[in-house]
């Protein structure tokens, strides 16, 4: 039988609230988010930076882009709720 890891539910509480305060923070500062095409430039310009972080093997940095990148996917799932469905 395989052993379950167990989650840190302050730990990830942590985590949340570090994307939480992202979201607000870039909301604040950029206003929503008004199309795909904006969403997707965002969220590949954080990945981008994300990446450049992990192959510098800068743990720190890459935990800092990847709170970045985690927000910016949710303020589009948040954002495009505002969103008229194109036929």
């Amino acid at each position: 039988m395989k052993k379950k890891n167990k989650i840190d539910k302050d730990r990830l509480t942590e985590i949340i609230t570090a994307v939480y305060d992202e979201v607000e923070r870039a909301t604040f500062l950029h206003g929503s988010m008004h199309s795909t095409h904006e969403a997707y430039g965002i969220i590949a310009e954080e990945v981008h930076e994300f990446f450049l972080d992990m192959i510098a093997n800068d743990l720190e940095a890459g935990k800092i882009e990847a709170v970045q990148v985690a927000a910016m996917c949710v303020r589009f799932i948040y954002d495009s709720d505002s969103w008229k469905k194109k036929n």
